[in-house]
């Protein structure tokens, strides 16, 4: 797929989900069901979103909600409790904290100044709305992104793995559970690779929920004893745009931003919906100063879509 068409691609698959957010605007709106109508898995689509669209899921629907009250209130049709039911808030109290700390003063302060024009000023979104009646228009942050991104196959291979579920930062632990296990038995040699697959957005998925693999690839399995909570588990095969990261673990969660959100829609390949994001470790946080630790960062693409470009 060219360039441009691709780009089109995941505005217009961006743009679908604004469209559903719009036309539900005062109801419970899940990241799932908007992951759904884009077509995207969750994990995958909020990064695409929030790179596009320059606002979190969430942060965009309680700043639209609150841009409608807004103009609700300056109409004087509604009081400020009917106002709250029909933007979809469950009591006064939650709505009027909100409405405060983005506006800055009460909704009340609205109806007590008998104020009948909106000359409050929204600011610069990419997501803007309009209202009577209400509608989005959707203009997408295309940021230049001077990635230095290859693309690779890796075929599939058995590995080795120890699920966790909790939050990222605690995957150190995982790997030094699996590895010094693996090492004193010899499952580690020199080509062995480490693995770390993440299942999650901790941007949106709560810290205690967030879902993470951390493995070692292996020969075959009939020559690696396991016991629990290790677990036999295929590496999934495919074409990968990969870069590489020098430096501190904690930044991998930017990196993944920028690549799915900003160069992943500019480039000519699209996202596969069915495998994580990838970690590959180059060298051990044991014994490499945290400035030199070397990770390949890895997000999976859709064979067709490279295909299409090597023929070109």
């Amino acid at each position: 797929m060219k360039m441009k068409k691709t780009t089109e691609f995941y505005i217009d698959r961006i743009g679908r989900s604004l469209d559903y957010i719009c036309q539900n605007l005062n109801q419970h709106i899940s990241l799932d069901k908007l992951a759904e109508v884009a077509c995207f898995s969750p994990f995958h689509f909020h990064r695409i979103f929030r790179g596009l669209t320059g606002e979190t899921v969430a942060d965009l629907i309680r700043r639209l909600r609150l841009e409608y009250a807004y103009h609700l209130l300056t109409q004087g049709h509604l009081d400020v409790t009917q106002t709250a039911f029909e933007i979809g808030y469950e009591n006064l109290e939650s709505f009027s904290r909100a409405f405060k700390k983005y506006f800055g003063f009460n909704p009340s302060h609205l109806l007590a100044h008998d104020i009948k024009t909106g000359p409050y000023n929204f600011g610069n979104y990419a997501v803007r709305a309009e209202f009577s009646p209400l509608k989005l228009t959707f203009e997408p942050v295309i940021k230049e992104s001077p990635m230095n991104v290859t693309i690779k196959e890796i075929k599939s291979h058995p590995i080795v793995y120890i699920h966790h579920v909790g939050p990222y930062n605690e995957v150190g632990n995982v790997f030094k559970q699996l590895l010094p296990w693996a090492g004193s038995r010899g499952y580690i040699k020199r080509d062995t690779a480490i693995y770390g697959f993440s299942w999650d957005d901790p941007s949106v998925v709560p810290a205690h929920q967030l879902r993470y693999d951390a493995a070692f690839s292996i020969n075959n399995e009939k020559d690696i004893k396991i016991e629990p909570p290790m677990k036999f588990g295929t590496f999934p095969g495919g074409y990968w745009a990969i870069t590489r990261h020098q430096g501190s673990y904690t930044k991998i969660g930017n990196i993944f931003q920028q690549m799915i959100g900003s160069w992943l829609p500019q480039s000519p390949y699209l996202i596969d919906n069915e495998r994580p994001c990838l970690d590959i470790y180059l060298n051990s946080w044991t014994n490499t100063p945290e400035p030199d630790l070397l990770t390949d960062l890895c997000i999976p693409l859709q064979k067709s879509s490279v295909q299409d470009i090597k023929s070109n």
